[in-house]
């Protein structure tokens, strides 16, 4: 998709290779017609990705190490992965085997992942889990399909010692992660809360400001008008004290110095 120029399903900032071929071998492709079985197709298709797969190709292998006996066919898909590994080729591939999952774990390079699944619908959630080994649920799966309880539990007796351990390993790891995963969506929720009381705040804070500059603008033109009509209150008392001192002739001296300390006192409240 990123090749033809098209949107892919990712995260911004997410990058992508450019690859020069692409390989697959998906599908069954055995044939009566040529004798071919299903591992023999798959194999015919494999030594033919060996031979040209180069390091600036991708290669996607399903079920590597299929139709043939689950030891041999464990032990021929980790030494594939190995070839093309030393080809420095970028590999998908896809597997029920506990080998590989095993070597995943171990080898550098190289990592697990596993599509969720979600065993009470019977339906995967298409979430990719990257570092996680699939569990292959088929006990849990069967059940859910009707299969007897009796024949799951004698099959659970089957099982050799290693491989319940690493499901039992499987299952908490995954139940880890889904409470991790569970954490981790309640701390991205209560960041997304936070931001917005956040903003709220910020808002109301702008809102209050703004509010108190206004209502400080308000009262210094309210300020001003008071003062201008003192001044001119002032002005005209001052005028009329001034025509009161010029025709003061007839008035004792304790008016008269009522009267110019009254100016002097109007002449500073003025300035």
């Amino acid at each position: 998709m990123g090749m033809c120029g098209l949107l892919i399903p990712a995260n911004e900032n997410s990058e992508i290779s450019i690859f020069n071929s692409i390989y697959a071998d998906i599908g069954d492709e055995q044939s009566i017609e040529q004798s071919l079985s299903t591992f023999s197709s798959h194999m015919k298709n494999i030594i033919y990705i060996l031979k040209n797969a180069t390091n600036n190709d991708l290669v996607l292998l399903d079920e590597l190490g299929a139709g043939t006996d689950p030891i041999e066919g464990a032990a021929l898909a980790i030494s594939i992965i190995q070839a093309l590994k030393q080809k420095e080729c970028k590999l998908v591939a896809t597997t029920h085997y506990a080998e590989l999952k095993a070597y995943a774990l171990e080898q550098p390079n190289v990592e697990n992942a596993a599509c969720e699944f979600n065993v009470e619908t019977l339906k995967p959630t298409y979430k990719i889990l990257i570092g996680v080994p699939g569990k292959s649920n088929a006990f849990s799966i069967s059940k859910s399909l009707g299969l007897s309880q009796n024949i799951i539990d004698e099959s659970k007796k089957l099982l050799s010692r290693e491989n319940i351990k690493f499901e039992n390993a499987v299952k908490k790891l995954e139940e880890t992660r889904s409470k991790l995963q569970k954490e981790k969506g309640d701390v991205e929720k209560l960041k997304v809360e936070i931001e917005k009381q956040k903003q709220i705040i910020n808002k109301t804070k702008i809102g209050i400001e703004k509010q108190y500059e206004n209502k400080i603008k308000q009262a210094k033109i309210k300020a001003e008008e008071i003062l201008e009509n003192t001044r001119s209150k002032a002005y005209n008392l001052l005028k009329e004290c001034q025509e009161i001192k010029n025709e003061n002739k007839g008035i004792g001296i304790k008016e008269r110095t009522d009267i110019n300390k009254r100016i002097k006192e109007i002449e500073n409240n003025v300035k």
